[in-house]
């Protein structure tokens, strides 16, 4: 496979490699030979896919988050649904402090979070191109498909289940669960703001270091349940995974329709 003429694995001052910002010390060592299929090392920078392989991570599957949707419908391709990718730390900031629980001394060896997804991109975890598709609203998505997106019907206070599909496994910090306000205006694309201040539930892993502990310890949840909180209408829910390997985490969304 060849490599970017800048390709480093280890980093130095003399290369962008990402690793370099957020690679532990001491670091565990790499498998020999690696396997992609876990993915079980200590950074995950755009230049280990070069060295692993291109890994793209994951998207939820039942019901079809709004990438998978795209996906389904040719509008993207399937690596692009697994990877809608952006700095872990959101919102960062929005409405006052911000304290992830990775930022407090339980989760102080976690990696350093990239920057977060900004307003009308944090659908995609920031990706643009073909990937912007899935910020779209429902008017700029009937203008340029045809077709408002879909809903799940739901009800307030209903056990909300997910099922992601995982094509690159990660040690895991956990996920933040997001949902827009009653007062949200669908006209907009997805902002901080629509979403508010706080997640209405988070699940986290408190082991740490995380290299200490290995993918079967770490690894991610295929299956979840939330509490859905009162809503009525159309609302759109947030989920963020969040790596503990990486400054990453992986962002999908859901149309729900509260009856």
């Amino acid at each position: 496979m060849n490599k970017p003429d800048d390709y480093n694995p280890h980093g130095n001052e003399h290369s962008p490699d990402p690793c370099n910002e957020y690679r532990p010390d001491p670091c565990p060592p790499q498998p020999s030979p690696p396997n992609p299929e876990h993915h079980d090392h200590c950074c995950c920078a755009p230049q280990d896919r070069y060295y692993y392989g291109d890994l793209f991570h994951g998207q939820v599957t039942s019901p079809l988050s709004r990438s998978a949707f795209a996906a389904s419908q040719g509008w993207i391709a399937t690596w692009e649904a697994n990877e809608m990718e952006g700095g872990k730390n959101f919102p960062e900031n929005v409405g006052g402090s911000f304290n992830p629980p990775w930022a407090n001394n339980r989760f102080l060896t976690d990696s350093v979070s990239a920057v977060p997804p900004i307003d009308g991109r944090i659908i995609s975890g920031g990706r643009t191109g073909s990937r912007d598709v899935v910020n779209f609203t429902d008017q700029e998505l009937i203008n340029a498909r045809g077709r408002a997106w879909p809903r799940t019907r739901v009800s307030s206070g209903q056990q909300f289940n997910v099922q992601w599909v995982y094509t690159a496994l990660h040690r895991t910090r956990g996920y933040s669960w997001w949902i827009t306000t009653p007062t949200w205006n669908p006209q907009q694309r997805i902002s901080r703001f629509s979403l508010g201040t706080n997640s209405f539930y988070n699940d986290y892993n408190t082991l740490t270091p995380f290299w200490n502990f290995s993918i079967a310890q770490m690894g991610p949840t295929v299956n979840h349940s939330v509490t859905l909180p009162n809503r009525t209408g159309h609302h759109v829910l947030l989920l963020v995974w969040i790596v503990a390997d990486t400054g990453m985490g992986f962002y999908q969304a859901f149309d729900l329709d509260f009856d």
